[in-house]
């Protein structure tokens, strides 16, 4: 998706950043607002085959969100590193990989990458009805323009 669809990815994970605060309120929210319209269209005999489509909607929107929080930790972690021009593609793939070890803390790690998935649905939501424009497309050009002399 890094190499295939950069854009949505990076403006997610750019609201991620610049308000991780509402991106986790966000994302939380959407799991009660899911449920309510599920509810909802279900109380209506004529939305039910809406829901048919409602649940796997979200359920494609939570996996996004999930690949935002890995893109997002990756790109932190690249940075860290001082190779933030190797590209999208490595920062998904080592984002990727700090995300999936969390699974393999004990009792916790289901509920630690939930919870990024929610916080990276929550981002998504908010650069899908963010209408202001970045005066940089990404981090690592800012960080390029920054160095520059």
């Amino acid at each position: 998706l890094a190499v295939l669809a950069p854009r949505p990815l990076r403006a997610a994970a750019r609201s991620g950043e610049t308000a991780p605060g509402w991106s986790a309120a966000v994302g939380v929210l959407s799991v009660p607002a899911v449920l309510a319209l599920v509810v909802a269209f279900a109380v209506s005999i004529i939305a039910i085959p809406a829901i048919l489509l409602l649940v796997p909607a979200y359920l494609a929107l939570l996996f996004f969100g999930a690949l935002v929080a890995a893109y997002l930790i990756g790109r932190r972690i690249v940075l860290a590193t001082g190779r933030y021009r190797s590209g999208d593609a490595l920062a998904a793939i080592v984002g990727a990989l700090a995300v999936s070890t969390a699974y393999l803390i004990p009792f916790v790690g289901g509920l630690v990458v939930y919870g990024l998935a929610l916080f990276g649905t929550g981002a998504a939501i908010l650069a899908l009805f963010s209408r202001r424009r970045a005066t940089h497309p990404s981090y690592e050009d800012y960080v390029r323009d920054r160095r520059a002399p």
